[in-house]
């Protein structure tokens, strides 16, 4: 599988700027009458959620926290609404809207918005780290009387150090964190806090060969 205008391989596939593309037929996905165009733009993202998902092999009732409530991140939180029955989902953004957005629309149950802030030392990331996984475990979701505490899976998609690093703070003994935003090639995690709890860090790189299709067929059942 390529993608166009990708650096990961070389030669690089360029061009996508262009009205007409010379591409696989056996990567083209036809759009099914009742898919529109728009809709159409999201099978590729969909389909990282749902290999994110399949990844994370969760069970019903499911606590998740998603870092992150761009596209990805939304598709990921909505997918884990479908398919995990009885689960709690907990989205946690710098932007407010993003996640108010999710939590009407039925994404999220609950939503975190994280400070702007900027620490510059290891120490002081993860000083910001610890708070906002205390801000995600002190969530009271709705219908219940105590408060989260720790997640069975995170999905982390900013790519951000810190927000990795509270992905691990926030998850619960033997959880797992798909790691799917793509960040800096090096990052400093608190790597102890995660081995010593038997928390697994699971990557997540774009999706699996078969799932268009698939995600065209959840598309039009829709």
């Amino acid at each position: 599988m390529r993608f166009k205008s990708s650096a990961k391989a070389y030669p690089h596939a360029q061009g996508t700027l262009q009205d007409e593309i010379v591409h696989p037929a056996k990567w083209c996905h036809k759009l099914p009458p009742n898919v529109s165009l728009e809709l159409g733009a999201l099978v590729e993202p969909l389909s990282v959620a749902l290999h994110a998902s399949e990844r994370a092999g969760l069970s019903p009732g499911s606590t998740v926290l998603v870092f992150g409530a761009g596209t990805v991140g939304l598709l990921c939180a909505a997918i884990t609404k479908v398919l995990v029955p009885s689960s709690s989902v907990v989205i946690a953004d710098i932007q407010e809207d993003r996640v108010k957005f999710a939590v009407k629309n039925g994404f999220a149950d609950a939503f975190v918005v994280v400070p702007m802030k900027r620490p510059t030392t290891v120490e002081d990331k993860l000083a910001f780290a610890k708070e906002m996984a205390e801000s995600v475990k002190a969530i009271i979701l709705p219908g219940e009387d105590k408060p989260l505490g720790e997640v069975s899976a995170t999905y982390e998609c900013t790519g951000g150090e810190i927000c990795l690093q509270a992905s691990i703070y926030s998850t619960a003994p033997g959880g797992r964190i798909m790691i799917i935003g793509m960040g800096t090639p090096i990052q400093t995690l608190p790597i102890s806090a995660a081995a010593l709890r038997e928390v697994d860090l699971i990557g997540v790189f774009r999706v699996k060969d078969d799932q268009g299709n698939l995600v065209l067929k959840v598309m039009v059942n829709m």
